[in-house]
């Protein structure tokens, strides 16, 4: 990659808190699948929910501390 594309990934990055390989990543994202693809959330991979929210609603404590 060119310095001068490394700079400028550099200063969008600044303002945004973000790293230049976050930078980097949208950019390859908005090249292959422009606006849609960089806006497009993808669900993240992992093993599937052993709890359901049915059941994690019930577990929470029913019970309200006041002060």
């Amino acid at each position: 990659m060119p310095s001068g594309q490394v700079k400028e990934q550099q200063e969008i990055g600044k303002p945004l808190a973000r790293d230049t390989s976050t930078v980097t990543r949208w950019l390859q994202k908005y090249r292959k699948g422009g606006l849609s693809g960089l806006l497009e959330i993808k669900k993240a991979a992992g093993a599937k929910r052993k709890i359901n929210n049915e059941k994690s609603v019930m577990m929470r404590p029913q019970h309200s501390y006041r002060s």
